[in-house]
């Protein structure tokens, strides 16, 4: 039985130009396990940053040793991965690092982001533009416990305060790099040259300074003045909250913000009435099903409409998008951000969220993310859909659902062998069913196991199960006629010796029995046979090629000639001491042995059909 596939990943060793089958889904990055496949991974559109967490539950890798850590800078650094996951990546790397190993990761950074400064395209690269600025925000918000080494940053910053002091500079670093001396002060304690106080923060709040303010409430040593500075942002967006019940309760609603990072309803006190997704900015895909047959493993890719590209699914967050009116709440909410956003608006938990979809599971705090290592039996179920639904309860109640279209690829076809050469087919039980209009499954069983099969009724035409007698033998080649013995001098070379005949090669194995069984289901069965005619069949092996017949041997070669010879006796006369001969004639080769004859084909099995109405 024929088990081999083609392997995706070259696999050889140096100077090989490493391939990847791709879209690449989690699963298959963590068994890759190199760090090229970890940017290849993160360059595809849709790429989860949970791969980045050693602490999540879904695949991920397990350690960011540093051939991964520069793989993950250099791919941020050219472009491959883009800045939005790349940020949210290494976030989790950071987090799961030793201090020292975070604060060489630092270092790296900090020279890439001065090397960004310094270079003149940033005037002009608008993509370098926003990989500065990542670099920018992630040094905001790095984690107060995780530093660069100060022998790396000092000089840096000493070096870019002399460069705005100058004049070389061009408008986009001057900017950028004022932005981030900023930031350096603030973490001092200081702004605009003078001890940040709660005047400075009420000055800053009255000016609606909300971006010096957060900078405050994240970086500035003292822990009491990081709160103050949060609490002036809760009470910005208070004051300019359209929720008229988040200004009548503007000290609760800030005490709770400040305490939990959001404003949680409860959805207790407050049901739901109903819910709907904005379709502008609802995710969109058709999601391709792609199965393994031989190893009985699928994945679940997306196409996007307007990427145009295959890739992995999508982790889903549902903020701005899902928007649901409570009852005695004054306006719609939506899902609560994360706990540093510090927004006072009204709005429904992440955990007040779940998915009817048995393919996805809530990752961490704020994301659904799609299982990607799936047994094929596990979508069956799938074949019997339109769409791919994905339907959201909120509170426990059915809310709104997400509508993706839903396609299976062609899989491989399921061609048993026979073993050795001559040996039969096996024998097939093949169960067809037809769950939907546009998709049959196939349950095929063998001596090996059961292969599950789903396929397209458009790809009926292309595809087939079948049991096939293995080859014969090959027939073994005739020996080779004996060379004829060379003459002596005068004399024939011996005749060469014939060849022998090839041996007949053998025969060809039967094809296996095969048990057809076809449920309709719901549809015309006459249809459906007619739809599957030929797609099951059951052939004989080819018989075994006839041996070579072998060579005749050559003929022997003839002997030399011999001259006539003379002596002069003692009276000087002449005599003939003999007459001398001519050469002697080559051998005839011997004949060349006849070809061995063909196996003869193996006879297909019986094909038994049984439809069940």
């Amino acid at each position: 039985m024929q088990l081999f596939r083609l392997v995706p990943l070259c696999l050889l060793a140096s100077g090989c130009a490493v391939r990847y089958a791709m879209p690449m889904t989690a699963h298959e990055l963590v068994t890759y396990n190199t760090s090229k496949a970890f940017v290849v991974y993160l360059s595809q559109p849709d790429a989860s940053p949970a791969v980045c967490d050693t602490s999540t539950k879904g695949p991920h890798m397990s350690e960011f040793n540093k051939d991964f850590q520069d793989a993950l800078v250099t791919g941020f650094v050219k472009g491959k991965i883009p800045p939005a996951l790349w940020v949210r990546c290494i976030k989790r790397v950071l987090r799961g690092l030793p201090e020292e190993s975070a604060a060489l990761l630092h270092d790296r950074l900090a020279r890439e982001l001065r090397k960004m400064l310094r270079s003149s395209e940033i005037e002009k690269d608008s993509q370098m533009g926003e990989r500065l600025s990542t670099l920018q925000l992630l040094y905001l918000e790095r984690r107060r416990d995780q530093n660069a080494h100060p022998k790396v940053v000092a000089p840096m910053f000493d070096e870019l305060r002399k460069a705005l002091e100058g004049k070389a500079m061009g408008p986009v670093a001057r900017a950028m790099g004022g932005d981030l001396l900023t930031i350096v002060e603030i973490e001092n304690g200081r702004w605009q040259g003078q001890e940040i106080s709660i005047t400075t923060i009420d000055e800053l709040a009255a000016a609606g300074d909300e971006t010096n303010l957060w900078r405050i409430a994240k970086r500035h040593p003292s822990p009491e003045l990081r709160i103050e500075a949060s609490r002036r942002i809760i009470r910005i967006h208070i004051a300019l909250s359209s929720f008229s019940e988040v200004q009548a309760a503007a000290t609760d609603v800030e005490d709770r913000v400040l305490a939990e990072g959001n404003n949680r309803v409860s959805l207790v006190d407050f049901p739901l009435v109903r819910a709907w997704l904005v379709d502008s900015k609802a995710p969109k895909r058709n999601v391709r099903i792609r199965q393994d047959v031989w190893n009985q493993r699928a994945k679940l890719l997306g196409y996007s409409a307007d990427t145009k590209k295959l890739s992995v699914l999508p982790d889903l967050s549902f903020g701005e998008i899902l928007w649901a009116e409570l009852q005695s709440v004054s306006r719609p909410v939506t899902v609560c951000e994360n706990r540093k956003s510090l927004n006072p608006l009204p709005c429904i938990h992440i955990s007040d969220i779940s998915l009817d979809n048995p393919f996805t599971y809530l990752e961490g705090k704020r994301l659904f993310r799609f299982r990607d290592n799936l047994g094929v039996a596990k979508v069956v179920p799938l074949a019997a859909n339109d769409d791919f639904m994905l339907p959201l309860r909120i509170g426990g109640v059915p809310a709104t659902a997400l509508r993706w279209g839903l396609f299976f690829e062609q899989p491989e076809n399921l061609i048993f062998k026979g073993r050795a050469p001559g040996g039969d087919g096996p024998n097939l039980v093949v169960h067809i069913e037809r769950p939907h209009h546009a998709r049959f499954v196939f349950y095929v069983t063998a001596p090996s196991g059961t292969y599950i099969a789903i396929l397209q009724t458009g790809d009926l035409g292309r595809y087939g199960v079948a049991t096939i007698g293995a080859q014969g033998f090959a027939g073994a080649p005739g020996f080779s006629g004996t060379p004829g013995t060379d003459g002596g001098a005068c004399q024939d070379g011996g005749n060469g010796g014939d060849g022998g005949a090839g041996y007949n090669g053998g025969p060809g194995g039967d094809g296996g029995d095969v048990l057809v069984r076809i449920f309709c289901g719901q549809y015309n069965c006459e249809e459906t046979v007619n739809m599957l005619s030929g797609v099951v069949w059951s052939q004989g092996g080819a018989g075994g090629p006839g041996g070579e017949g072998g060579s005749g041997g050559r003929g022997g070669h003839g002997g030399s000639a011999q001259s006539n010879s003379t002596y002069t006796d003692s009276n000087g006369n002449q005599h003939e001491n003999n007459d001398g001969c001519s050469a002697g004639s080559d051998g005839s080769p011997g004949w060349n042995g006849a070809d061995g004859y063909d196996g003869r084909d193996g006879s297909p099995g019986r094909v038994t059909i049984e439809v069940v109405r």
